[in-house]
């Protein structure tokens, strides 16, 4: 039987954590993208002149008729702006630690999109999406085009094994 000065030591540190640690990351991208066309204005402009007549008979002199004619004029103008595109990136993160004990397991995703987690489970995803507002001519996103995800993976005698892996924007 085992006493206890036998399965620690004199830090406190675990020895039977003498397994060797894993980590490992890997990505997914997708991206969904939606077309929304603009308002179209429509103008019109109406020109008119109107009809008169008029007489005069000045003093002593001949009388004299003047008359006008006038018409409309109607101008119709279709004016459209250019439609932007609403872009949503997705990051899927997918993680695995392996070892002995239990594991304290971290993540963190920087770049184009951010998280940051700690004491996650040995096994999992998560999904992090980055939107932008894409507008014309050139309909590009702004910002960074690269994700980096980093998992770290701490044994109990803190012994810790990293992992990086990153993808660009899809």
């Amino acid at each position: 039987m085992a006493r206890k000065s036998d399965v620690t030591s004199d830090a406190g540190n675990n020895e039977l954590c003498c397994c060797p640690k894993l980590a490992r990351i890997w990505l997914e991208t997708k991206t969904t993208a939606t077309f929304v066309e603009n308002k179209i204005d429509m103008k019109r402009i109406l020109k008119a002149r109107a009809d008169a007549s008029a007489a005069v008979q000045p003093p002593g002199g001949p009388g004299v008729d003047a008359e006008g004619a006038g018409g409309s004029e109607l101008d119709e103008g279709t004016y459209k702006n250019q439609g932007k595109v609403y872009r949503v990136d997705e990051y899927i993160v997918h993680w695995k630690a392996e070892g002995c004990g239990p594991l304290r397991v971290a993540m963190r995703v920087t770049g184009a999109a951010g998280y940051a987690a700690d004491w996650l489970p040995d096994e999992g995803h998560v999904t992090v999406s980055a939107a932008y507002m894409l507008e014309p001519p050139d309909y590009a996103a702004s910002g960074p085009g690269d994700v980096l995800a980093t998992l770290m993976v701490t044994d109990c005698s803190k012994q810790s094994v990293t992992c990086s892996n990153g993808a660009r924007r899809p």
